[in-house]
């Protein structure tokens, strides 16, 4: 049976009805979806269920202490460290909890607390355009909400604004309700009506709202498009019998369903977490040929795509183990695509998958991604290649050294001298050359003319259809 079976189901037992806070994600990046909820299976205690080949158990599980009144959980790398952080909303002791996602996962001593309004929901979002994330907290029990602006120094009491948009017991969400390029906030307020901060390039103001009428206070909902005809449309959780769809662009016309007690609404907002566009990026991790400089091959991907859905495939290169000013840009690649012999020659590589898609109930799946690569002969810490069609003497050079090979057939040749981080420092020959044995002197300069210092470095032949090198020690 494909999709979720009703005698296949996991019962959680737990010490207290309260708390209904869940989010669901892949904390520890190993390709298995975690469950995270606050409810208490231990007293006091929020868990990470740990997703596994077989499924959840609760004996599998980290537990992180919370306080009683879990409403919201949000989840998003706040720190930017990628590593996902979780935010626990919690409406009694004033407060609510972030805890730190890090290497070794999470622990109940890693975490940072933030005052909020006795706060019922959350939402997460780029508001002002400035590249961090923002972290509203909206109140069942206080008409504030409290927006905390990230920063490169974090979240801080000192650099929050606080709106007064009333009671909220169905939490927030966050689009760009009026294509002016700001994210605007929906407060589902525990009354009617519902209302609607805009924002701007000043910020929010108490004084620049909308309100949509309906006829019952709200519980929660959601942002999308919902008839298929490209405008954003509301729907509204409610604890009475009806819940309503307002139709955009105005949302002063609506649609009520039947439902019984529908009291809050999905888990996670829809769009991507900086901006509510309908795409979404995955980074992979840097790889490291075991410390070797390498060949780029190929690239392909396992993928599926649904109707309006697509994926982006890009790849960088560079030396360090971080990225940094000198990487190489990001290529976009087709799958099945040869990666080009500019990004030859480096340790590092990173791929990075941006996923689109038009409808949020069709969205694109990324399964594998095969990048292929040959070792460069010779460019390794414990090998010294010397090919009799390729030669450097002497191999320590103190003042001028000849550099000899041999081609097959006429093809353009490319000889050229790199460190040990893979950076070219001297193109001694870039030219097409004939078939037979060939000769270039070099005097220990790089392309300024500029004795080079001492050290390890590798003659390096490049030709249409191999690759050889060959190491050598420089000595001033």
């Amino acid at each position: 049976m494909i999709g979720p079976n009703p005698g296949f189901y996991l019962d959680i037992l737990t010490t207290h009805q309260g708390s209904q806070g869940v989010f669901i994600a892949d904390l520890n990046k190993d390709g298995y979806l975690d469950l995270i909820t606050s409810l208490e299976i231990t007293p006091g205690y929020a868990s990470i269920l740990w997703g596994t080949a077989t499924g959840y158990n609760t004996t599998n599980r980290t537990d992180l202490p919370i306080i009683f009144g879990i409403h919201n959980i949000e989840i998003a790398d706040l720190n930017y460290d990628r590593f996902l952080d979780i935010i626990f909303v919690q409406y009694q002791n004033g407060y609510n909890i972030i805890y730190w996602g890090s290497s070794g996962g999470y622990s109940p001593g890693n975490y940072s607390s933030l005052p909020g309004p006795g706060s019922h929901g959350a939402s997460v979002a780029d508001l002002n355009n400035d590249f961090y994330l923002d972290i509203i907290f909206n109140a069942w029990y206080s008409s504030q909400s409290y927006i905390y602006w990230g920063d490169s120094n974090g979240y801080s009491t000192s650099n929050m604004l606080i709106l007064n948009p009333g009671s909220c017991y169905g939490g927030s969400c966050v689009q760009d309700l009026n294509n002016d390029d700001y994210l605007d906030i929906l407060y589902y307020r525990t009354s009617s009506p519902q209302v609607i901060y805009w924002g701007r390039a000043t910020g929010f103001s108490d004084l620049d709202t909308m309100r949509i009428l309906i006829p019952e206070g709200a519980t929660g909902g959601i942002i999308c498009d919902l008839n298929a005809d490209s405008i954003i449309d509301i729907f509204f959780n409610s604890l009475g019998g009806l819940s309503y769809i307002t139709w955009g662009p105005d949302w002063n016309t609506m649609t009520s369903f039947p439902v019984s007690n529908d009291h809050h609404a999905m888990f996670r907002e829809i769009g991507n977490t900086y901006n509510r566009q309908y795409y979404d990026e995955y980074l992979s991790s840097i790889s490291n040929i075991a410390g070797l400089w390498v060949c780029w091959g190929t690239i392909t991907w396992d993928d599926s795509l649904p109707s309006g859905s697509s994926i982006d495939m890009m790849i960088r290169v560079g030396h360090t183990p971080q990225p940094d000013t000198t990487w190489s840009d990001w290529l976009q690649f087709n799958k099945d695509d040869s990666i080009p012999d500019s990004l030859d020659f480096h340790i590092y590589m990173q791929y990075k998958a941006v996923m689109r898609y038009t409808n949020p109930a069709y969205l694109p799946i990324l399964y594998s991604v095969q990048i292929d690569y040959e070792l460069v002969p010779g460019v390794a810490e414990n090998v010294v290649t010397s090919e009799k069609c390729f030669n450097i003497h002497p191999t320590i050079i103190t003042d001028h050294s000849l550099i000899s090979y041999s081609i097959k057939e006429n093809t353009d040749v490319k000889v050229a001298i790199y460190d040990i981080t893979g950076q070219c420092v001297a193109v001694l020959v870039n030219s097409h050359q004939g078939r037979g044995q060939h000769t270039v002197s070099w005097n220990g300069c790089d392309n300024s003319n500029k004795r080079l210092p001492s050290g390890r470095y590798y003659a390096v032949l490049s030709t249409e259809d191999e690759t050889k090198a060959s190491q050598f020690i420089q000595l001033r």
